[in-house]
């Protein structure tokens, strides 16, 4: 990548804090800056960089939402689930969920047909509690 500058410098690391605390809304919106800046100073790689981050970021931000949604309800319709993500296309929100559902990140089954998608809540919530008692166990390892 090409020699940044210092505002990038800040906006990039203002992207890690946020990125890390699994705020994605403010990471996005700070490299959508990154872009502005990088087109302006002509710089390519830089402007594809945070292009590709801001893809990821988009697609974090909607898997949160769709994992916290599979621990409150059993089912729902697209059009819900697009209400709640923001504004983003069906067919990318879709592609997303059936990508969580064939890793197995969520306990859920997609119905094309009728564009709901039907969670298996208990899995769902047995899934945080294991990840989160996993991280609580990385905590006291750090600590120690």
């Amino acid at each position: 990548m090409e020699k940044l500058n210092p505002k990038i410098k800040k906006l990039y690391t203002s992207v890690k804090s946020h990125y890390d605390n699994k705020d994605f809304d403010k990471a996005c919106i700070e490299l959508n800056k990154i872009i502005s800046i990088a087109k302006k100073k002509k710089l390519r790689e830089t402007v594809e960089w945070a292009k590709e981050n801001h893809k990821i970021c988009r697609i974090q931000k909607i898997k949160n939402v769709i994992l916290e949604l599979g621990t409150r309800f059993t089912r729902l319709e697209m059009r819900e689930i697009l209400e709640k993500v923001g504004y983003y296309k069906e067919e990318f929100v879709i592609n997303i969920i059936e990508d969580m559902i064939s890793k197995q990140e969520i306990h859920a089954e997609f119905f094309a047909s009728t564009k709901a998608i039907l969670f298996n809540q208990q899995a769902n919530i047995d899934e945080i509690e294991k990840l989160m008692s996993l991280y609580n166990d990385w905590e006291l390892e750090d600590n120690t």
